[in-house]
C-alpha cells in the first residue's frame, strides 16, 4: 500500500510551535532543513530545494521523516513549513499533512518525498516548522484502501453488500451524465433487476490510475428494502473512491455488460 503526503499552500495562520531551521553554508538554493517535536512525534524536513518553474511559480521538493515515539500507532500528522527572509518575515507557508494508507506503528519512522508549488518572489534565507496536530488510530482509524481485483460490492463496509446475493437490492438506479445533461434508468423487480444485478456483481477494480475528466459524473445507486442506498460515483468510466483524505480513480473491469444494458434503456 502507498504512503502519501498531501501538500497545500494556504493563507497564513498563527504558529503554535516553531523551531528554527537553517541553510547549509555555500548553498544558495538547496539545503534548508527543519524539525519539530510534540506529543512524542517528531517531524524532520530535510533537503528543501526550490527551483523556478516559470515567472510566477517555484517548485518545492523535500524529504520528510516522521518518527512515532508514542505507545500507539499514528494515523495523521499535520505540519507547516514557513519560509522566511533575512529579517525573519514570512515569505510563504506550505501546509502539509501525512495521511498514510497504513498506520505509522509505535516506535517506527517513515521517510517520504513531498512536492509543492509556491509563489515566493525571492529566495528564502531560512525556514521554520510548526507541528500542528497528531492523530492516533484510536482517534481516526486508517481507512482500508480498495485494491485492484476487488469486486465493487466488496469495497464498502456496508452490511447490505455482505448479503447482496441472498438479499438483493429492491432497485438499481444508473445515471449517465454528458456534460451536465443527466439521464437515468431504474431497474426494478418487475423490470430487468436480476440482469442488472448479475452484471453489477461481475464488475471489479482495475488499476488505481484512471484519468480524471470533468462534467461526466455517472453513478450507480443500489436501493435497499429498508429505504437506505449505496452509491458508486464514477468520473466517466472511472470509479472514484475516497480513502484517508484523498481520491483514488480506478479503472473498472468487466463493466461493459452493465453499461451496455443501461445505454439500451436511455435515449438522448
Amino acid at each position: 500500500m502507498r504512503k502519501g503526503i498531501k501538500v497545500m499552500i494556504t493563507s497564513l495562520t498563527a504558529a503554535q510551535m516553531l523551531f528554527g531551521c537553517g541553510k547549509e553554508p555555500e548553498q544558495k538554493h538547496n539545503g534548508l532543513r527543519c524539525s519539530a517535536s510534540a506529543d512524542n512525534v517528531t517531524v524532520e524536513v530535510t533537503d528543501l530545494s526550490l527551483a523556478p518553474m516559470n515567472a510566477r511559480d517555484t517548485k518545492i521538493t523535500s524529504s520528510v521523516t516522521i518518527t512515532n515515539a508514542k505507545e500507539e500507532a499514528v494515523s495523521q500528522v499535520f505540519f507547516t513549513v514557513f519560509f522566511l527572509d533575512e529579517e525573519e518575515a514570512v515569505l510563504d507557508e506550505v501546509k502539509m499533512f501525512y495521511v498514510p494508507d497504513e498506520a505509522l506503528e509505535a516506535g517506527t519512522s517513515v521517510t517520504t518525498e513531498i512536492r509543492s508549488i509556491s509563489q515566493m518572489k525571492q529566495e528564502p534565507a531560512s525556514a521554520r516548522l510548526e507541528l500542528r496536530e497528531v492523530k492516533t488510530v484510536s482517534e481516526i482509524p486508517v481507512e482500508p484502501v480498495p485494491q485492484p481485483g476487488d469486486y465493487l460490492y466488496q469495497i464498502y463496509e456496508d452490511a447490505h453488500l455482505k448479503t447482496i446475493q441472498e438479499q438483493p437490492p429492491v432497485a438499481i438506479e444508473a445515471v449517465i451524465d454528458h456534460m451536465g445533461d443527466q439521464r437515468k434508468t431504474v431497474f426494478t423487480k418487475e423490470d430487468e433487476l436480476d440482469t442488472a444485478l448479475q452484471y453489477f456483481l461481475q464488475m471489479k477494480l482495475g488499476a488505481d490510475n484512471a484519468p480524471m475528466v470533468t462534467d461526466n459524473y455517472n453513478r450507480i445507486r443500489l436501493e435497499w428494502e429498508d429505504g437506505t442506498s449505496t452509491v458508486y460515483p464514477f468520473n466517466l468510466d472511472a470509479l472514484e473512491v475516497s480513502a484517508n483524505g484523498r481520491y483514488h480513480s480506478y479503472y473498472v473491469l468487466d463493466a461493459e455488460p452493465f453499461w451496455t444494458l443501461v445505454h439500451s434503456r436511455i435515449t438522448w
